[in-house]
């Protein structure tokens, strides 16, 4: 079985954003019986934290909640590293990256083996909201 973390988007099931559309279109479509996906989302609700143990899921597939703040430059960042890091340390075949940013922090699964694949959705310093 062919295990993959995901990274990079804001948060599955969603339409909020490009990246999160395109994975909650597509994740429903992997064959649960040769993939095992973990989607990694952005969690700012960090308040609650029954609320965070809990067992999500979508389309079978697991989902991991990574703390970050809620409005921040820091949010992307801090969200990336927590990801990468609990990435490193588990048991996937491949780690896929979503977007420049969150690609940054790609290195540090490579330091234990892992494959990376990073999809790039646009170039980010070229588009307006970043000025």
């Amino acid at each position: 079985m062919l295990k993959i973390g995901i990274i990079g988007h804001k948060e599955v099931p969603s339409y909020n954003g490009g990246i999160e559309a395109v994975l909650t279109e597509t994740i429903p479509l992997f064959n649960k019986e040769n993939v095992e996906l973990t989607v990694y989302n952005r969690w700012t609700t960090f308040y609650n934290l029954k609320e965070w143990k809990e067992k999500k899921k979508y389309a079978g597939f697991r989902i991991i909640r990574v703390p970050t703040f809620k409005k921040s430059f820091l949010n992307a960042f801090v969200y990336s590293v927590l990801a990468s890091i609990h990435a490193m340390f588990s048991s996937y075949d491949i780690v896929h990256y979503h977007a420049e940013g969150p690609s940054a922090m790609s290195f540090l699964p490579r330091l234990t083996g892992k494959k990376i694949v990073c999809t790039n959705h646009g170039l980010d310093w070229n588009r307006s909201k970043w000025g």
